[in-house]
């Protein structure tokens, strides 16, 4: 077949591409084994190992860019090549040249922690778990903004404590569609226990070690915010590719908006001393 029917992108590219699209418009697909990936992926990478591509190419989505990556490029440009012969998606195809070690972006070890999001569970529960990960991440910027309620970062993580609660608004109606007699928004969030933050990480543990830098507690904290918003990010991302259509959309708005927060940290950077 000709290869030119897949497009390659640098590292750069596929940096920009993911900035300007939805997450519901495309698919990173990681094709190497467990252990390169659990060493290190690209955030919301959905894992399917080459050797088993072709038994579930028609298992990928119909209407989303497919992008492939691999260490170097090689088995990207070939699970691409399958992908354009078989005519999987009506979306473009691409792969990642040079693959991860092109890769200057974000990346994350492990595979997601499933353990906060059981992929087993019923919706309901899956939507009451999410918006107790939202009740962890609007307990943990809650606790910066009081620490640091005489720098700029405090209005920082002011608006992110404000997102969490308007994500777990999102979630809601979602889950309250499914009860007989769903609790108030307001009662439930305040009920919710917040013990464990997005990325799967206790809340006691994390803020245990959140001032433990004195030379560069500024960095650090919005270090441990990125990783936390990047883990989350990386949680979502790859739910909305295991549960079943009613809460794909759910789960892809939720990584949507990971990634306007991490955007917003990265502009907290500028309030720290040079």
């Amino acid at each position: 077949m000709n290869t030119n029917e897949f497009e390659d992108l640098s590292a750069a590219a596929l940096r920009d591409y993911m900035a300007r699209h939805h997450e519901k418009d495309y698919l990173i697909i990681d094709v190497r084994q467990p252990f390169e990936y659990e060493r290190g992926h690209i955030p919301g990478a959905h894992f399917l190992p080459l050797m088993d591509l072709e038994t579930s190419l028609y298992s990928l989505p119909a209407e989303r860019d497919l992008i492939f990556y691999c260490h170097s490029g090689g088995r990207s440009q070939a699970a691409a090549a399958l992908a354009v012969e078989a005519e999987v998606t009506r979306g473009r195809i691409f792969h990642l040249a040079d693959g991860m070690r092109s890769w200057d972006g974000a990346a994350v070890s492990g595979f997601p922690r499933f353990q906060a999001l059981d992929k087993a569970a019923d919706l309901p529960a899956l939507l009451l778990k999410a918006m107790n990960l939202e009740k962890g991440a609007w307990r943990f910027y809650s606790e910066l903004k009081g620490r640091l309620s005489e720098t700029p970062l405090a209005e920082v993580f002011d608006r992110l404590a404000d997102t969490e609660v308007l994500h777990a608004r999102l979630i809601y109606p979602h889950w309250s569609g499914s009860q007989e007699k769903a609790l108030p928004f307001d009662t439930l969030f305040d009920r919710l226990e917040g013990d464990v933050l997005e990325g799967g990480q206790e809340l006691s543990a994390a803020l245990s070690t959140v001032m433990e830098d004195a030379e560069a507690p500024c960095l650090r904290l919005l270090e441990l915010a990125m990783a936390m918003e990047v883990a989350a990010f990386d949680l979502y991302r790859t739910m909305a590719e295991r549960v079943a259509e009613a809460a794909r959309t759910v789960f892809l708005s939720l990584a949507q908006a990971e990634k306007a927060h991490i955007r917003t940290l990265i502009g907290g950077l500028a309030h720290c001393p040079a």
